[in-house]
């Protein structure tokens, strides 16, 4: 599991991530849960699983746009 911060609050902002690396190559196969951080409103919770649904340690892409 992940924890990404950000400088400013998340209040009025929708997230999508992604399975994904920085390279060109496919990325891994998984799933990704994502949710506001409890108790920090500038933070974004990231779980990341296999495809059996065991947590597992993915690279994934982020993208978080704000109104």
């Amino acid at each position: 599991s992940y924890e990404v911060v950000f400088n400013s609050a998340l209040n009025h902002c929708s997230y999508q991530a992604t399975p994904g690396t920085s390279g060109i190559s496919s990325g891994p196969t998984g799933f990704i849960g994502l949710s506001p951080r409890s108790g920090n409103n500038r933070a974004v919770y990231i779980s990341t699983r296999d495809t059996t649904g065991t947590l597992a340690d993915l690279a994934f892409h982020l993208q978080v746009t704000c109104s």
